[in-house]
């Protein structure tokens, strides 16, 4: 299997990369250990920042996002004897959504129609799994984010 881009992963994430990879021409392929029905059980958080539910609009996966969404100016954190609210419209100028993030992955995944008997880019590859080992040193790049 020859690919410019491969992902692991089939969660919110690996997906959304895997649809912008797609939407400027570059090949990708998604391994995922699990299978989509697992994929799709797993609990996951329910805000969404501006930056995700803007990268939904620009490749038109946001319909059901837009319908059943709930905009919110903000959220609170609790510590289990405070209740902090964070007033993000107020700080940012920007709303929260709150959408699970596996409806999210719900909406990716049902954006490729039939990705799971068949590819994503012509090739999406669920139960197959990959590390570091099976990848040539000379072919791999490793790039990392630190945070803070």
């Amino acid at each position: 299997m020859k690919t410019q881009v491969a992902i692991v992963g089939a969660g919110p994430a690996g997906l959304l990369l895997g649809h912008l990879l797609r939407a400027e021409g570059i090949d990708c392929v998604i391994v995922e250990r699990q299978s989509p029905e697992y994929v799709l059980g797993r609990i996951r958080a329910g805000v969404l920042e501006r930056t995700t539910t803007d990268l939904m609009d620009r490749l038109g996966i946001n319909e059901r996002l837009n319908a059943e969404g709930l905009k919110e100016a903000g959220f609170a954190l609790a510590d289990g004897e405070r209740l902090i609210r964070i007033d993000t419209l107020g700080l940012t100028g920007k709303y929260v959504t709150v959408y699970g993030q596996t409806e999210v992955t719900r909406d990716l995944m049902d954006a490729a129609p039939g990705a799971v008997s068949r590819s994503f880019t012509k090739r999406l590859m669920w139960r197959c799994t990959i590390s570091r080992a099976t990848i040539p040193l000379s072919l791999m790049k490793k790039t990392e984010h630190k945070f803070g």
